[in-house]
């Protein structure tokens, strides 16, 4: 299974981070950057058995204690619904909410 989250902003402003631009020469480009904007943080899963999620962190920063309430009363048991649950691996990255 794999997993990933994303922010998004509740004013649609774009997280222009991961956007490349290319141009045919040099040249300046300047991006106007709005911080600490009100958001929500959305988290899902695809395996060969399906999708789980969307699971949504709307209420400020995903702390570890969010994270393992999420996991536990949502994500958990609709993993135990799939079809072959029990040969899923779960592993997360070194995001600090996951320790």
């Amino acid at each position: 299974m794999w997993s990933d989250e994303a922010p998004f902003t509740l004013s649609g402003h774009i997280n222009r981070h991961n956007c490349i631009y290319w141009y045919g020469e040099s040249m300046h480009l300047t991006l106007e950057q709005q911080l600490s904007q009100p958001g929500v943080n959305v988290w899902g899963d695809i395996s060969s058995s399906g999708v789980l999620g969307p699971f949504f962190f709307s209420d400020g920063t995903v702390t570890i204690d969010k994270h393992f309430e999420t996991l536990m009363n949502q994500v958990v048991p609709q993993l135990q619904q799939q079809p072959n649950s029990h040969y899923f691996y779960f592993q997360q990255d070194g995001g600090s909410p996951h320790y």
